[in-house]
């Protein structure tokens, strides 16, 4: 809330003093509550984007062993789902 808004409020209660600084805290706090929302939301976008970079930089371990993938058993989904019948829609071999 800038001086301006502050100044507009103020004058347009000025023969209610009471009334003015009411007006004047409500407006504050609904600011900073729609600015902690907006805070929160952006934090959780991040932290969500950082995962899916990590995901997208690390397919290794998506596929199996962080090693290499030498060990992964590349029937597994095939045998427990069925030729080809992958759930998810990716049907390739790490």
């Amino acid at each position: 809330m800038t001086p301006a808004d502050i100044s507009e409020v103020l004058i347009k209660n000025r023969r209610d003093n009471d009334k003015a600084l009411k007006e004047v805290l409500e407006t504050l706090r609904k600011k900073k509550a729609a600015n902690r929302r907006k805070r929160m939301v952006a934090e959780v976008e991040e932290v969500a984007e950082e995962e899916e970079k990590r995901a997208l930089d690390s397919p290794k371990e998506i596929c199996g062993a962080a090693n290499g993938g030498d060990d992964v058993d590349v029937n597994y989904k095939k045998r427990v789902l069925g030729y080809g019948n992958f759930v998810g829609g990716y049907s390739g071999d790490c």
